[in-house]
């Protein structure tokens, strides 16, 4: 293990002075420093023998609200990205998850507030919501948000009293069809400033047919409300081999990429009770019709097995060849 390594979390307390902390003191005509707030005092006619705190404002004198400091922007050293699943060089299809994760420093100096922006190309689309971000101890050095290609780490107090920070972020991603490519090749990277790192590649191939496929996506990984969508689901497209034979599918929530998202049971019925999952059902995804999981309609007699925070059962059986759903 490295010195800096063994180095990693140290209090910031611990070191010897570089002459780089900030120096606070007293500030010239009339005015006193307080760490980076300026409080500045009304000019006073006379020689006064003292002053005395006015319950408000005397007339004629005008008072400047203290300027709040802007969040600075810090660029990260040492940044490494490894694409987790699927593995490097795979093809994939439009509704695969691509999980990246990527490693960096946190530079000395960083404080409470500050923030770091990463990117990823735009062929790639995520989104996320207030996710911790953590060193190898498990400490929290900030949240991460952000959607599309752009996503912002916002430093907790940690890295205010501590050096030689360590940390790794863990997203999962789709493809997108344009302007990825068809049956083309794309690195899977990140960025922050002028550093970019790649973590491998993925080449992408889709049908131009409109039949189903199965394949599973995240839509969103930190969902807060009832309503937000977590997946999109396609069935495969049904042959004369799936017609009356009962299907099972079940959707898991991943803690490492979804930590603050949970499956809504009350709106997700179990079987026998009211209406939990809409599908969309037919020949081709251009032609299909809405149907409720449980209700008397539904073709395909879907119903919601079970139901907890993490995971959702659903069974179905298929009544025709060639159809399927979303």
């Amino acid at each position: 293990m490295s010195d800096a390594r063994k180095a990693q979390g140290k209090h910031r307390a611990d070191r010897q002075p570089t002459g780089k902390h900030r120096v606070q003191g007293a500030a010239a005509n009339g005015s006193s420093r307080r760490g980076s707030a300026v409080v500045a005092f009304a000019g006073l006619v006379g020689t006064p023998t003292s002053i005395v705190a006015p319950a408000a404002l005397v007339a004629g004198s005008i008072a400047f609200a203290a300027p709040v400091a802007a969040a600075t922007l810090v660029d990260v050293t040492n940044l490494t990205a490894t694409l987790v699943s699927p593995a490097s060089g795979s093809t994939i299809g439009t509704l695969t998850t691509i999980t990246v994760q990527w490693s960096f420093d946190v530079p000395a100096g960083a404080n409470a507030g500050d923030a770091t922006v990463f990117t990823v190309p735009n062929y790639l689309t995520g989104n996320v919501s207030g996710l911790d971000v953590k060193d190898g101890s498990g400490n929290v050095i900030g949240t991460v948000s952000g959607s599309g290609q752009t996503f912002t780490l916002t430093y907790s107090d940690y890295v205010t009293t501590h050096d030689n920070v360590h940390a790794t972020i863990k997203l999962a991603f789709s493809p997108v069809q344009t302007p990825w490519g068809n049956d083309t090749q794309r690195d899977i990277s990140v960025t922050n400033a002028a550093t970019t790192a790649v973590g491998g590649n993925l080449t992408l191939h889709y049908s131009t047919i409109v039949n189903f496929t199965e394949s599973t996506s995240t839509a969103q990984q930190n969902a807060t409300s009832g309503a937000d969508l977590l997946y999109y689901y396609s069935s495969p497209q049904f042959t004369a081999a799936h017609v009356g034979v009962l299907q099972t599918t079940t959707f898991n929530i991943d803690p490492d990429t979804q930590s603050k998202a949970a499956f809504n049971c009350d709106t997700i019925n179990p079987a026998g009770t009211s209406p939990g999952i809409r599908y969309f059902y037919g020949p081709d995804k251009n032609h299909t019709s809405s149907y409720w999981a449980n209700s008397t309609s539904d073709p395909l007699g879907m119903e919601i097995v079970s139901c907890s925070a993490t995971q959702v059962v659903v069974t179905y059986t298929p009544v025709a060849a060639d159809y399927g759903f979303t």
